[in-house]
């Protein structure tokens, strides 16, 4: 061998194969990235949206506790209501007609006399109720729980089912269940 010649090494790859590898390894990884986000993301909107809905019955129920006034009026209650897929309400129950005792009340909404007390606005857009439900009714002092005027403790638990837009069941929803012993807890 002479010492002007390089030798040339035909062992291993180009930098110009390193760099292919490289990127398609790096497409491969964000692609991936991505994916696992989107996913955990829609978990996360859903679980926040179920617990929004577990904040809003508990509300109801803190504010029955409290026997907080609405608009001047000493309530019968505080409830949840279901309107449509996208739409519930916090409702304060009132007397059919101020000389009657809350014991006439009938623990349902009903307009009159009860009021719109709050809106339940789901965060995201693609979030609803999946299906109807009864209503949720909480009497003060203790509070007394109706669900679809029953306080029955052998009563079935109350589910509320939430989801995405368009995406079936069970996989992408969450279930609340409500029962009238006071218990709340998200499936």
């Amino acid at each position: 061998m002479t010492p002007n010649k390089i030798q040339k090494n035909e062992a291993g790859f180009s930098v110009f194969e390193l760099l292919v590898i490289m990127v398609v390894v790096g497409l491969l990884s964000a692609s991936l990235l991505l994916r696992f986000r989107a996913s955990a993301t829609s978990k996360v909107v859903l679980q926040r949206n179920a617990l929004l809905v577990v904040e809003s019955i508990r509300r109801a129920q803190n504010l029955a506790v409290t026997s907080a006034k609405f608009k001047g009026d000493v309530p019968c209650g505080y409830g949840i209501h279901f309107v449509s897929s996208s739409e519930a309400f916090i409702y304060f129950g009132s007397k059919p007609n101020p000389s009657d005792s809350c014991s006439v009340q009938n623990q349902n909404y009903n307009s009159p006399p009860d009021k719109e007390f709050t809106k339940i606005k789901f965060n995201g857009q693609n979030v609803e109720f999946k299906a109807s439900f009864a209503d949720v009714f909480f009497e003060p002092p203790n509070p007394e729980i109706y669900i679809n005027r029953n306080s029955s403790l052998t009563l079935s638990p109350l589910s509320i089912t939430i989801g995405f837009k368009n995406l079936n069941c069970p996989v992408n929803c969450k279930t609340i269940q409500v029962y009238t012993s006071g218990r709340i807890e998200i499936q």
